[in-house]
């Protein structure tokens, strides 16, 4: 038995040894084939060595997006330079046939007329006149554009978050009460700014004028102390009016901070809570700028649109 067991250890029979031999084979197919396999996962396993297809396509993506950008900037800045001087040129040639027909009604006054105001006083008002006039259509362009835009921004942040643009309806809302606040107070000091010129000028034609007599009667440095006096008046109305524009500025400021900072606030709670993406926030932030910034633009045009109608109602006198 013993030999019989050794014969068949060194003889397997006919199935075994065909099992063997089909192993064999499939063991030697993988070897052929693992080192194609092999040499594709060194390759993908080198660090800093991309994919060939895939890095050309997204260069040449990230070109494509860097030369689009770049044209979106620049024609954005031809069209605005384009509007720019088409809208001074308008202004410009508005501004110069009002002070045309506002000349020739003023040379139309009968003499007496010219008794009544002082020299000073008849050039300040006509000069107020035109500048109105050369404004006037620059800021109606302004606030036309500035609401339009604003309108449009609105309307695509309450289509967003309805929830959210509450709180930049109510900052619109608030830079809108400022502005009828500090309206009055701009009116004001138009007329005050305007009636210290005419008397600045007026001075200082009667000193030209006068300079042969001034001269004679060694007046020339009690003229100068005069001179003075009117210097302060004037830069006092001009320091008022840069304090009210400062003062305008500080409180659209603080109201857009206080704006931004709740509706910061509610967006972190809606986020940690899943409810708003950054994505979405970001689109709505973005929006809130372009709304804000269009209302204060607007605000400013009205504004100034309500102190020129001093510079209009001073003018009538001499029309």
């Amino acid at each position: 038995e013993s030999a019989v067991a050794a014969k068949a250890a060194l003889h397997p029979p006919q199935s075994w040894a065909k099992c063997c031999r089909e192993t064999t084979a499939s063991k030697a197919e993988v070897e052929v084939r693992t080192p194609r396999t092999d040499q594709r996962s060194r390759q993908w396993q080198q660090p800093g060595r991309p994919a060939r297809s895939g890095h050309g396509g997204t260069k040449g993506h990230d070109m494509r997006i860097g030369i689009a950008f770049l044209l979106a900037v620049s024609g954005a800045f031809v069209f605005e330079r384009i509007c720019g001087r088409t809208l001074h040129r308008y202004c410009s040639n508005a501004g110069m046939l009002a002070l045309e027909r506002g000349f020739s009604r003023l040379v139309d006054n009968r003499l007496r007329y010219f008794t009544r105001p002082t020299p000073g006083e008849l050039v300040e008002r006509f000069s107020a006149y035109g500048a109105a006039s050369i404004d006037k259509i620059r800021l109606g362009n302004a606030m036309l554009c500035g609401a339009l835009v604003a309108l449009v921004a609105i309307v695509v942040m309450a289509w967003l978050q309805p929830w959210l643009a509450l709180f930049s309806m109510a900052s619109i809302g608030c830079a809108v009460l400022i502005a009828q606040c500090y309206a009055e107070e701009v009116k004001g000091l138009r007329l005050e700014a305007e009636t210290v010129a005419a008397r600045h000028k007026q001075f200082l034609l009667e000193t030209v004028q006068g300079i042969t007599a001034w001269k004679a009667a060694l007046g020339t440095r009690r003229r100068s102390l005069a001179y003075a006096s009117h210097g302060h008046d004037t830069i006092r109305a001009w320091r008022r009016q840069a304090d009210l524009g400062l003062r305008q500025q500080t409180a659209y400021a603080l109201l857009g901070n206080i704006e931004l900072l709740a509706t910061l606030g509610v967006a972190a709670s809606a986020m940690t809570a899943g409810k708003l993406s950054f994505g979405e926030f970001y689109a709505f932030t973005f929006l809130r700028q372009i709304a804000f910034a269009s209302v204060i633009s607007v605000c400013g045009a009205w504004i100034g649109s309500r102190s020129n109608r001093i510079a209009e109602i001073r003018a009538r006198d001499i029309f």
